[in-house]
């Protein structure tokens, strides 16, 4: 499974502006446990002069992420907005919620009391 996430995570420094940044951008391996004993594994890439990126593995599918404003924490939206995750940061507590693709949107709380011993 984690072996997925740093293929993903490698196809997405290879987007324009992300690995021609200085030295190459910061990645970071987190491992979240979560209520009801959920595992939730994310890899962070941090190219210092442009957005962060994240992928993550829930529900079963590998789901990239870009980092979009927040007021407080770090909020990352799916790339595919038909298929709406958010993942939400904070120090090392996280929650993921996911948005329907559908008239209502209405976005729900599917992941819960995230948190890791990864220092960020």
């Amino acid at each position: 499974m984690n072996r997925h996430i740093h293929i993903i995570a490698a196809a997405l420094l290879a987007l324009p502006g992300i690995a021609a940044a200085g030295d190459g951008p910061a990645v970071i391996g987190a491992t979240y446990q979560c209520d009801r004993a959920v595992t939730l594994p994310v890899t962070f890439i941090n190219p210092g002069d442009a957005p962060g990126l994240a992928v993550m593995m829930v529900e079963g599918k590998l789901v990239a992420l870009r980092q979009a404003t927040s007021g407080s924490g770090v909020r990352y939206v799916a790339l595919d907005e038909q298929d709406s995750y958010r993942l939400y940061t904070k120090g090392s507590d996280a929650f993921v919620t996911h948005m329907a693709a559908d008239h209502t949107a209405e976005e729900a709380t599917i992941l819960d009391g995230c948190h890791t011993e990864t220092g960020f």
